[in-house]
C-alpha cells in the first residue's frame, strides 16, 4: 500500500490544455518539402502534453499535371499518456488509413 500511495502521488497528472472548441489536429498547408520539415520541427519544440497531432499537407508542384498533394501526419504524446504496447492500436489505425488512401 505504501508503494502504491507513493507511485500515485508521484505520477504526473497532465490534462489537455486546449479548449474543447479547438481541434486537437493542427493542419498546415506547405508549399515545399522544406516547409513540412520546418513545421514538424516547430511542432516538436512546441509540444503541449499530453498529446498532439500535426497534419502537414504538401501541395503539388506547380506546372505538373500529374502531381498529387501529399499528407504527412506527426503524432506526439507523453510517456504517461501512452507507453509500451499501448501505442500499437494508434499505429495500426494509421496504417489502415494509409492503406485505404493508396
Amino acid at each position: 500500500r505504501l508503494s502504491s500511495f507513493g507511485i500515485k502521488g508521484a505520477w504526473p497528472r497532465i490534462g489537455p490544455r486546449r479548449s474543447k472548441a479547438e481541434s486537437a489536429v493542427q493542419v498546415r498547408r506547405c508549399p515545399s518539402w522544406n516547409d513540412v520539415v520546418q513545421g514538424i520541427h516547430a511542432h516538436a519544440r512546441g509540444f503541449e502534453a499530453p498529446f498532439s497531432v500535426g497534419l502537414y499537407l504538401l501541395e503539388p508542384a506547380h506546372g505538373d499535371g500529374n502531381a498529387v498533394a501529399r499528407s504527412y501526419v506527426y503524432v506526439a504524446c507523453t510517456h504517461a499518456f501512452s507507453d509500451g504496447y499501448t501505442c500499437f492500436p494508434l499505429i495500426n489505425d494509421l496504417a489502415e488509413l494509409y492503406e485505404a488512401e493508396l
